[in-house]
């Protein structure tokens, strides 16, 4: 019965006994495989493929975490750079602020706000320009330009009339276009309140 059933030449007994059949002269070989071994094996090499699964998915779990820390904290070291770089206008913001909420005449008033609007303006763009600055050494000096031009269009809530005129297809350092706009921000604030 078993040689009639054996037609791949062997036959699976139970979980770990294999049945060979081979043909001979006259005759057959039939001999038993006791393969409870190979079987320990194989479930080694499951577990092992499990286990060497869960720590690839740990490691890559691991590392996009490193990554996600260091991207932060390069963001955090940028937004404390742009805080130091800022602290006077921040300051000053806060300065406005309390005059505006403490004034009561609304032409007073008015002229605090659009004081506001410029030293907010520069501070969203220094910050535009730092990040800029952070990932190129050079920028275009449109990039610069659109910061001057914003700030000076802002200018004109303070009635004055100004305008940016520059060639912008040029490049320029990201060092250089910070300094510009300091140093255009610090003129400005200093003839603010007489504009």
């Amino acid at each position: 019965d078993i040689m009639c059933k054996i037609e791949s030449k062997s036959l699976k007994i139970d979980d770990n006994t294999i049945l060979n059949i081979h043909s001979i002269t006259n005759g057959y070989i039939i001999w038993k495989v006791d393969i409870s071994s190979l079987n320990k094996l194989i479930e080694q090499l499951k577990y092992n493929r499990e286990t060497i699964a869960e720590n690839v998915m740990l490691e890559e779990k691991n590392y996009k975490a490193k990554l996600r820390i260091n991207a932060l904290k390069e963001k955090n070291k940028l937004y404390q750079k742009l805080q130091k770089q800022t602290e006077y206008q921040v300051n000053l913001l806060y300065e406005l602020l309390d005059l505006y909420d403490n004034e009561t005449k609304p032409e007073n008033k008015n002229k605090l706000l659009a004081m506001i609007t410029v030293v907010g303006t520069y501070i969203k763009r220094r910050g535009n320009l730092l990040f800029l600055s952070e990932k190129e050494k050079l920028l275009d000096c449109s990039d610069l330009v659109l910061c001057l031009q914003e700030s000076a269009s802002n200018l004109g809530l303070l009635n004055v009339k100004s305008a940016i005129l520059t060639d912008s297809t040029k490049e320029i350092s990201a060092k250089d276009a910070c300094d510009i706009y300091d140093f255009f921000e610090k003129v400005t604030e200093t003839a603010m309140k007489d504009m």
